[in-house]
């Protein structure tokens, strides 16, 4: 995983290894959180802080020096601590996808879609969002779509519908 870093440097990671800050004279190694060395995706989040997917610890929010302010794991409320990817979108939400399904932090407050609910049917690798506000989620069953508003929707009360479209192999 990359980030920007301080002076037009890069932060690096690789998994369960190290943190490493490459800068136009050199590449040297980075003494942070031991929770950094488990990171396996990354994004900017508000501009002053880096969300961190964790392979099987959670999710870590960073300052740009990647101190770490907040660790969220499965006693958090997250759908399981294997994190494939994270997406923030231009609300500040936080997307999460794991091994177990789909979280979203919205307003510090942890948002949840099981992969055993009928909506979603199987764990998502990554999240992306196109111009018109739908999510697309690519999975070991296809390419979910579904529309951001009523993902939140329906996390916040599973009692109304959602509805997705699946692209696999029977649809081409």
């Amino acid at each position: 995983s990359m980030l920007p870093g301080p002076n037009n440097s890069i932060y690096i990671t690789s998994w369960q290894d190290s943190v490493r800050i490459l800068t136009d004279t050199e590449l040297k190694g980075v003494e942070k959180n031991p929770l950094i060395s488990s990171l396996i995706t990354s994004s900017v989040y508000n501009e002053n802080y880096y969300i961190g997917g964790l392979y099987g610890k959670g999710i870590v929010i960073t300052d740009k020096d990647l101190n770490v302010i907040k660790h969220i794991t499965i006693e958090s409320g997250l759908k399981n601590n294997i994190i494939w990817s994270v997406y923030t979108d231009k609300n500040s939400n936080i997307w999460i996808a794991t091994n177990g399904g789909l979280n979203c932090l919205k307003s510090d407050k942890l948002l949840s879609l099981s992969i055993n609910d009928e909506n979603l049917i199987s764990a998502p690798f990554d999240i992306i969002e196109d111009d018109e506000g739908f999510l697309w989620f690519p999975s070991s069953n296809g390419i979910m779509k579904m529309n951001k508003s009523s993902i939140l929707n329906y996390m916040e009360n599973p009692k109304d519908t959602l509805k997705s479209i699946v692209y696999n192999e029977r649809n081409g």
